[in-house]
């Protein structure tokens, strides 16, 4: 049996790191890379970190407009199942020599959307792991790609039980398994590797004393109000939580209108340090400095902008942070699994498992509300197990099994 795997973001390859380990004894399993993430904090040291396999293709796509993009890769993907002229820049896996009976594509980015329409287009099956997010708002780039991926699928892997009561409701034609999310199993075996992480040592960080903070969803990113929001923001944060502010006449954060005692009692110290901890996303990078803010935020003392990180350095930061502050729908779901709430900006999420007993909670683009949020104290939150809520951590096991011993 012949799988390929079409992948292209750094989400896409978390996901791929257990489904590959679990096929290869089975199948002939091929991967397919888009280029869609190019650079090696994006791309290779996570295929290094999560033991993948060098990409059998890369199409090196690149950046370009969404809509270039996802053209260009349904290109490239349709060459490599066998229609037309091949072009692809083939690795050292020689290509994809015969048409495969199954494609996988993973979550919700363009190389998801791109793979699917490929494959379906020359009647090849189709399985989609992460299946069934729904955030219910349709200007997310995202949330259009899993709709569309999801009724060009035939098996229909739903991480949790609303992603499948999501596709039920929608009468989706594919076939829905309830799989759990293989993310529980790629946290697991990372966290063994990351406690001998040395990211903190390197960047002079405190367990519990820092803020994990990412950015660069286009719905987040496209505005300069946005952009600025989150330089005041940490303008704000570096004032409440420096030592200047004990010798100095501030007054108690805008934020709040409460006395000082009840203050005392529901936010951080004024004096303890709290660093924000930015790695930052090429993309978020470009945009910074064209609206001539990336200046300032570098200029920021409590703000440590770095690049991109593997997943080994990036967990340890994730478990070892006060909070996690982003627009990511995996971070959102990442930090839950490590037990560290979760600030999300935006107005909903695909994640709703995780707004259970506050661990997560959504926020708008308001310096005041974000402030607050990152300065209240964390209250004693208790969690389901989460077993109950992403599936027993034998999520690549259920889904090989029903591809290996089930599909027809």
């Amino acid at each position: 049996m012949k799988i390929v795997s079409v992948v292209g973001a750094r989400p896409n390859f978390v996901k791929l790191a257990p489904i590959h380990k679990s096929l290869t004894k089975y199948c002939d399993h091929v991967i397919v890379h888009t280029g869609q993430h190019y650079d090696y904090e994006m791309s290779d040291i996570f295929f290094k970190e999560l033991r993948i396999p060098k990409p059998d293709i890369n199409l090196g796509i690149g950046s370009t407009s969404p809509g270039e993009q996802i053209a260009e890769m349904i290109k490239g993907v349709e060459a490599e199942l066998g229609y037309g002229q091949k072009e692809a820049v083939e690795g050292d896996g020689g290509g994809v020599a015969s048409k495969p009976d199954l494609v996988l594509v993973y979550g919700d980015t363009n190389s998801t959307l791109a793979g699917a329409f490929a494959a379906s287009a020359n009647n090849i099956p189709v399985a989609h792991i992460e299946a069934g997010l729904r955030s219910f708002d349709k200007r997310m780039p995202e949330e259009r790609n899993r709709i569309l991926t999801d009724h060009l699928s035939d098996l229909l892997y739903a991480p949790t039980g609303t992603a499948a009561r999501n596709l039920k409701d929608e009468h989706s034609a594919g076939r829905i398994i309830n799989s759990g999310d293989v993310s529980v199993e790629v946290v697991n075996e990372a966290w063994k590797f990351s406690k001998n992480s040395a990211i903190l040592k390197e960047l002079l960080l405190e367990p519990k004393k820092f803020i994990l903070f990412t950015m660069h969803r286009a719905e987040s990113t496209g505005t300069y109000s946005n952009l600025k929001t989150i330089v005041e923001t940490f303008r704000q944060i570096e004032l409440e939580t420096s030592d200047r502010s004990r010798s100095s006449d501030l007054k108690q954060p805008k934020v709040s209108s409460v006395s000082s005692s009840s203050y005392a009692g529901k936010y951080i110290d004024h004096g303890d340090q709290l660093q924000i901890v930015f790695p930052i996303h090429p993309r978020t990078e470009r945009i910074l400095k064209s609206y001539g803010l990336y200046e300032e935020l570098v200029g920021l003392e409590n703000v440590k902008i770095i690049k991109p990180l593997g997943y080994i350095d990036f967990l340890r930061l994730v478990k070892e942070s006060y909070k996690v502050v982003t627009d990511s729908g995996g971070l959102q779901k990442e930090a839950y699994l490590c037990s560290i709430p979760c600030i999300t900006i935006r107005k909903s999420t695909e994640w709703v498992e995780t707004l259970q007993g506050g661990w997560n909670t959504l926020c708008s683009f308001k310096k005041e509300e974000i402030v607050d949020l990152i300065l209240q104290r964390i209250p004693s939150l208790q969690k389901d197990d989460c077993k109950e809520i992403f599936g027993s951590g034998n999520a690549s096991e259920i889904i090989r099994d029903s591809i290996i011993f089930g599909f027809h």
